[in-house]
Order: structure tokens, then sequence, then C-alpha cells
């Protein structure tokens, strides 16, 4: 009974976190761009990237970086969460930290990649978003199932 929460809370954490990750991609866009022309001797593959020692094609790099805001996008409004959420979890972090595997050591992308990865698998589109306007007409009430990833957030907050 201690994690119950309504489904709009969530909803609304969901909205803002990423909302600010996607605003934060795009704010920095040109030292993301930057970096996929960068030498591979500039490489020194972190976290999930460990293995990686050289560069990405720019190509690549860059439809990787472009796609990331537009599945943000989609996310945030609540468009087919169930797969935009957790795509768009998997992909800032993969576009965070390959930026990071040149040195860029900008700690809240690190932060803001912990709270897409507990909202995005998590049913954060119950309520205000496009999936909840095309499933059914009634909000869900308090559940746990809502209130559990605001906790594992505030732990990961306090950790951090």
């Amino acid at each position: 009974m201690l994690f119950r929460s309504p489904a709009r809370r969530l909803a609304a954490l969901r909205i803002l976190v990423a909302g600010y990750a996607t605003a934060f991609l795009v704010v920095r866009a040109t030292s993301f761009w930057s970096a996929t022309s960068l030498p591979d001797r500039r490489v020194e593959g972190v976290g999930i990237l460990w293995w990686m020692d050289g560069r990405l094609q720019p190509g690549i790099a860059q439809t990787l970086f472009v796609a990331t805001i537009c599945i943000g996008v989609l996310a945030t409004v609540g468009w087919r969460y169930r797969v935009t959420g957790p795509v768009f979890a998997l992909a800032f972090l993969v576009t965070a930290t390959y930026r990071l595997s040149f040195g860029h050591v900008i700690h809240t992308e690190h932060l803001a990649a912990l709270h897409l990865l507990v909202v995005g698998f998590a049913r954060s589109a119950d309520a205000i978003s496009l999936d909840s306007r095309r499933v059914a007409p009634t909000t869900p009430g308090e559940q746990e199932r809502y209130g559990w990833p605001i906790r594992i957030m505030v732990v990961i907050t306090v950790i951090t």
C-alpha cells in the first residue's frame, strides 16, 4: 500500500523527464553533432559502449541522434508508448554515452538516462497521453503499478 499512486502522477513524470531529455538533446545539438566527426583517437568507450575503440560512421551517429529526438517527442506525448518509451530510453542512453565517449562528461545525462529507463519501461502513458485517449475514456485510479516507478526514481536521485 505504500507505493500506490495515481496514473496521472507517473504520466506527469513521463512528460517532464522525456520532455527534458528531448529538449536537452535539441539544446546540445551542436555538441552532439560535432562529436560525430571527431577523430578515432579521441574515442574511449565508456558505460555501455565500453567496447568501442573508434567512432561510428558520421552518418550513422547523426541518424541515431535525429531519430532519438523524434522518438523522444513521441514518448513525451505518449504515442505508442509501450514501444516508444523503452526505445527512447535506450536510444538516449546510447546517444548520451556515445557523446561521453569523446570526453564530454556532463553528469546530468546520467541521471536523465536512468530516469528514462524507469519511466520508459513502466506504464507511464496510462494517463495524459495519446495512448490513453485512444484506449479508454476512464482514468485509472491509484495503483501500486504507478507508485513503484516513482519510488525507484526517488531512490536513484538520492543515490546519485
